[in-house]
């Protein structure tokens, strides 16, 4: 199954099961490749049943602990990654987070410029993330905002 299309019936299956969740990572912030995985948070309020992912072409990789802060576990599937939070409030600084790197980059998109060569000199996905969001506390002229 193509990535946008397993991404799809996640996105689907999710809803349908009414899950809190929001997309994360170089996707959502505009700096994807075309082999780029689909980064999806979870609020996971009670345990929940790895099968529903399964049953929708979700092909399960490894189960391990993540490089997002605060988040309990990353499902690893073929060029998607399911990141389940089960605090609430881990879940809303999560989101919080995301808002605020994605706000930056609208403010300022001449950012997204230094990912490739973050990239190049072996700097992960989770490093972009954190650095992305340290930025988020300057100024343009990249001085940090009292």
């Amino acid at each position: 199954m193509k990535n946008k299309e397993v991404y799809d019936n996640i996105i689907n299956m999710l809803n349908e099961n009414k899950f809190k969740f929001f997309l994360g990572g170089s996707r959502r912030f505009g700096y994807e490749r075309p082999d780029s995985d689909f980064d999806i948070i979870i609020h996971k309020a009670a345990p929940v049943n790895l099968d529903i992912f399964t049953e929708i072409g979700v092909q399960i990789v490894e189960i391990e602990a993540t490089y997002y802060p605060d988040a309990d576990v990353l499902l690893k599937g073929e060029n998607v990654h399911i990141i389940f939070v089960s605090s609430q409030h881990k879940f809303k600084s999560l989101r919080f987070m995301h808002d605020k790197i994605e706000k930056m980059l609208k403010d300022r998109p001449g950012i997204i410029e230094i990912v490739p060569i973050l990239r190049k000199n072996g700097f992960t996905g989770g490093d972009i993330f954190h650095l992305l969001y340290h930025l988020t506390y300057t100024n343009k002229a990249g001085h940090l905002l009292p």
